[in-house]
């Protein structure tokens, strides 16, 4: 955490492993001053904590270094073996945990330690094997070390608690730097380009906005081949707001606008009794048009305002989500083809190959 005494910036870790009691403090001078620190000047107060446990042979000082430019977060380092026997720490922000050790963490012990805040793994390990090794390990993000300071605001900022409304508008800032970043764009554009099938394309996008967007459910409304809106694909959506999800999504798509609701079920009439449910849509555009949406929902906090993209957001999703419109739009024509080979275009009832297809293939299901 960077801190300022006079003309000096202050570069504050504590709890690093090497330094002899819980208490000391390494302190030297930010980058770019000549002048040296001088002893003696207590911690200052900072808004909130950011606790890092890492390996017992690791590199944590090289691994924290590009932190100092979150400002307002004091930084605790501890060894593995130590995490839980210390005292306890005060207003957490997050809670980062070396993966590459494999060692797996108390979750419950985690938990109370973070009080709510994200828990988040990270190693040095640049493999590909490396998030799947986190992930096994009960984390939902995965980051590389040095820990990248976008990255770990990122983390914190959509997991700040509050309606939807408050917390796009408090992510603003760390979301759209975030987004901007070529190694999130490239993501996006690999997952989504693994696939030639609509459902697997709506699938990798709602898992990424699950894990980059502020909002407990996501799900992919596209246009089936019959013309109608369906929900392509969903994460931790109750059953009863399917059809709120795509009457939204479908107006979004029509629109070709992002929009927003405080109550996703008062357009088509209620559907169940309880509070309102908040919702956010974005267009996905591609090739002159929207092929489809993605809607983002809050079931557990009503919303007291309209929950609103500000336009740097805006431009951001409108970016990063043109490779996977343009997936997904690929997809369907790919299906909508492949449909059409089989089919009679008079009738539109299955032709001779799709009934040679099908015995086929059940003659050699069959056979096994």
């Amino acid at each position: 955490m960077l801190v300022r005494f006079g003309s000096t910036d202050m570069l504050y870790l504590r709890d690093i492993e090497g330094l002899s009691g819980t208490d000391r403090t390494l302190r030297m001078p930010a980058r770019g001053h000549r002048k040296m620190a001088r002893r003696g000047h207590t911690l200052p107060h900072s808004n909130l904590t950011l606790v890092v446990i890492h390996g017992p042979t690791a590199d944590v000082r090289s691994h924290v270094a590009p932190l100092r430019s979150l400002k307002r977060y004091r930084l605790v380092c501890r060894a593995q073996s130590e995490a839980f026997s210390e005292r306890a720490i005060r207003r957490v922000g997050a809670v980062l945990w070396e993966s590459s050790t494999g060692l797996r963490p108390n979750w419950r012990l985690l938990r109370a330690l973070a009080g709510g805040a994200p828990i988040v793994g990270y190693s040095a390990d640049l493999g590909t094997g490396a998030s799947e090794r986190s992930r096994n390990m009960g984390f939902l993000s995965h980051l590389a070390a040095p820990l990248n300071p976008v990255d770990v605001a990122h983390q914190i900022a959509v997991s700040t608690p509050g309606d939807m409304a408050t917390r796009w508008q408090r992510a603003c800032a760390p979301l759209t730097e975030y987004l901007g970043q070529v190694a999130v764009f490239s993501e996006m554009t690999r997952r989504v380009g693994a696939s030639l099938a609509p459902g697997p394309v709506a699938e990798a996008i709602v898992d990424r906005a699950a894990a980059w967007l502020p909002a407990p459910s996501w799900s992919v409304v596209a246009t089936e081949l019959v013309g109608e809106p369906t929900l392509l694909a969903s994460t931790q959506l109750p059953r009863k707001l399917k059809r709120s999800v795509i009457s939204f999504g479908a107006k979004v798509t029509h629109t070709g606008r992002g929009a927003g609701t405080r109550d996703l079920t008062g357009d088509d009439g209620r559907e169940f009794v309880g509070p309102s449910v908040a919702a956010i849509a974005v267009p996905l555009q591609c090739r002159g048009g929207a092929v489809g949406a993605v809607v983002g929902v809050d079931a557990r906090v009503p919303s007291s305002r309209v929950p609103e993209l500000p336009d740097s957001v805006r431009n951001a999703l409108s970016l990063l989500f043109e490779p996977a419109a343009l997936a997904l739009d690929n997809a369907s024509r790919m299906q909508r083809t492949q449909r059409l080979t089989v089919t009679d275009d008079l009738t539109q009832l299955f032709n001779s190959r799709y009934l040679s297809e099908v015995l086929r293939r059940e003659g050699r299901r069959a056979a096994r």
